[in-house]
Order: structure tokens, then C-alpha cells, then sequence
């Protein structure tokens, strides 16, 4: 717990001194007139992978994470500046479904890192693609020949319907992040998002994980 602790403190400490200190340092060697904004995007989301085998074992999952960095206008487009990604919360569990038996959380060897890809700018709106490096855990169970494979929601930057060949993604609510491109001259915006999705196995015709996806959108104008 201590240890916990201590890396949210961290985590709080390099948001801080971002929010003091970077803003005034990247406005103030942009050529006069330039438009630039401080962005960040945050992602949380919660859901359950399946077994190839059946539904009776699930792995369930809990994450957390947010980007950092700066948006400089370029015609319609942005150019990204990335500052800094961390990863809040990343937890791991399986569930014996038909004893609700929980086990032992843990988290994946290698955590994920959350990304912004791109910034498309339209003539009426602005649209944000997000993923995750890699894009997919495998986490294994306590046979070392069963394990789970859990997509991270994503939007990515050549935007696809489906992640994979072999996969199916059904959602309800749009992934990308949009803000109408107005709300740029306001000095600080802020914009929410949720959307749910269930993922299935194109060629078993099996359902292999379903989770929801909340995003938090802020952006603050740095130039006149």
C-alpha cells in the first residue's frame, strides 16, 4: 500500500509541476499570433474478458490512464507536442463465474502506455484518435496454458471499425473525441464522452470481452 501510494503521489507531483511551468515555457518561444492550447485526455474504463473456451471463466479489468501535452495549430490540422502519459490504475482479476469466486488483483507485467495518434481538424469540428501501446494484454491465468486476451478501447489513428481481422467490435456510442472547433476560442474547454463495447471472435462466433469507456476531454488556450 505504501508503495501505491507513494507512485500516486508521483504522479501527482509531475501533473502539477506540468500545469506551473510548461504552459508559459512552450508560449513563449511560439512566433507571435500562433495558436496553441494545453491538452489533456484522460480515459477510464471497466469490462471483462472471456475464455475461448466459454463464459465460465472471466478475467475482469479496471484501468485508468491520461495524456498530457500541446496543440499547435497547423491550417485546419495540429501538430502534437507530447508531454508526458501515466497510467493511473491498472488492475487485473479472474472470476470463477459460477462460485463468484474473486482472486488476488494484479496488474500486466508490462503496463500499457495511453497515447494521443492524432488531431484531425475539419472545417466545423476537431476530432481526437487515442490508443494504447500495445493495443492488446495478454494476461495469463494460474494454468500456464490458459490465458486472456484483453483488447484496450481505443480510436486509432488510421481510424478502423474493427481492431483486427479476426475480430468484431459492436459499440454503443461513438469512440472518437470531437469538439466543435468554435469552442477553440474559449479560453478553457472541457468535454466528457462514454461509449460501450462488445467484442466477439470473427471466425468462432464467440463473444471474448465487453467493457465500458469513460473519456474526459480539457483543453486551455495558451496564445490571443
Amino acid at each position: 500500500m505504501p508503495r501505491e501510494i507513494s507512485r500516486q503521489l508521483s504522479v501527482l507531483f509531475l501533473v502539477l509541476i506540468s500545469f506551473l511551468f510548461f504552459p508559459g515555457f512552450f508560449k513563449s518561444w511560439l512566433p507571435p499570433g500562433q495558436k496553441c492550447w494545453q491538452a489533456i485526455l484522460q480515459i477510464k474504463f471497466e469490462g471483462e474478458s472471456y475464455l475461448s473456451s466459454g463464459l465460465s471463466d472471466r478475467l475482469k479489468v479496471m484501468a485508468e490512464a491520461e495524456w498530457h501535452g500541446f496543440l499547435e495549430e497547423d491550417g485546419l490540422d495540429f501538430i502534437i507536442y507530447h508531454l508526458a502519459s501515466y497510467l493511473n490504475k491498472c488492475e487485473f482479476w479472474p472470476e470463477k463465474s459460477e462460485k463468484k469466486e474473486f482472486r488476488l488483483k494484479s496488474s500486466p507485467l508490462f503496463p500499457p502506455d495511453f497515447r494521443v495518434d492524432y488531431v484531425e481538424g475539419l472545417e466545423k469540428e476537431i476530432r481526437f484518435y487515442y490508443s494504447f501501446r500495445p493495443p492488446e494484454i495478454t494476461w495469463p491465468g494460474e494454468d500456464a496454458s490458459v490465458s486472456f486476451k484483453v483488447l484496450l478501447p481505443s480510436a486509432p489513428w488510421p481510424f478502423k471499425k474493427d481492431p483486427r481481422p479476426d475480430m468484431i467490435l459492436k459499440t454503443t456510442g461513438s469512440r472518437i473525441v470531437t469538439v466543435e472547433r468554435t469552442a477553440l476560442e474559449k479560453p478553457v474547454v472541457q468535454r466528457e464522452f462514454f461509449w460501450q463495447a462488445e467484442v466477439y471472435d470473427r471466425y468462432l462466433q464467440q463473444k471474448r470481452e465487453i467493457f465500458s469507456t469513460w473519456l474526459k476531454l480539457f483543453l486551455k488556450r495558451l496564445s490571443s
